[in-house]
């Protein structure tokens, strides 16, 4: 937790909400790609077909169990099923109690948060500078238990005063429970905060019901929203935004640097 600082205005707001994947962190490569190597340090080769079906197999047995993975325990026993899941689908014809032994081995992949995420390349720096400029920050994301983990192993979690997500609270965006949540938790109203998210209807339109003031980020090759909304788009605007895509360091423009 970082130590309170005296807040500088953001056109009267004093804390910054950021939704997580697609607009801090993304994927570092398809899931299939992370699975062919953690197999291959098995000895495992499958065909890409089977390697599909190992994917696919292994998402079934993650929602099966998402719902219950409020805590990094639940968390870990759905990383469980999952390693499971995958090693019947690649080996079938191994005994049952080496494909165990296989899936044990297997497991440790679904607990590097880092194999799979990454922090965009301009999310540290913009999180440093809105940092010194005053202003408290948080993270409001539909995950699991393990979001927490996953800011951690990115270093990101000394930024952020408030991180509030979707299954250990048992509600989601665009619920606007889940809002009113964060805002309790920071010890704000809805006037006083801004909220950043790359999903239009989840991110976007609660947001400016509650009356956050919203930034609506398009990362390139995520839409993440409606058709006609590509880039950033801020209430008092055109409520299409303009065309191409505005990196997430525009929102240092709305932050007066004190220092200047």
């Amino acid at each position: 937790m970082r130590a309170a600082r005296p807040a500088v205005p953001l056109d009267g707001r004093k804390l910054v909400l950021f939704d997580l994947y697609g607009t801090l962190v993304h994927a570092r490569e398809r899931p299939a790609e992370v699975y062919r190597r953690a197999l291959a340090e098995l000895g495992l080769f499958p065909p890409d077909a089977i390697l599909e079906q190992a994917v696919q197999a292994a998402l079934e047995a993650y929602w099966m169990q998402r719902a219950e993975c409020r805590t990094l325990e639940a968390v870990g026993l759905a990383r469980e099923a999952m390693a499971q899941a995958v090693l019947e689908t690649v080996a079938p014809s191994r005994e049952p109690e080496e494909r165990r032994s296989l899936a044990r081995a297997f497991e440790p992949t679904f607990g590097r948060m880092r194999s799979w995420y990454a922090a965009y390349d301009d999310v540290l720096p913009v999180l440093e500078r809105l940092s010194a400029r005053g202003l408290r920050l948080g993270v409001l994301s539909n995950w699991d238990a393990s979001a927490l983990q996953l800011l951690r192993e990115l270093d990101l979690d000394r930024f952020f005063d408030v991180v509030v997500i979707s299954i250990p609270e048992g509600v989601e965006k665009p619920d606007p429970a889940i809002f009113r949540l964060a805002l309790q938790r920071a010890g704000v109203g809805a006037g006083e905060a801004v909220m950043v998210g790359d999903t239009y209807e989840d991110d976007i339109l609660p947001a400016r019901e509650l009356g956050l003031l919203a930034v609506h980020l398009t990362r390139r090759g995520r839409p993440g929203g409606r058709p006609d909304a590509g880039g950033l788009s801020v209430p008092g605007g055109a409520d299409a935004a303009p065309d191409g895509v505005v990196a997430i360091d525009s929102l240092l423009a709305l932050a007066p640097d004190p220092a200047a």
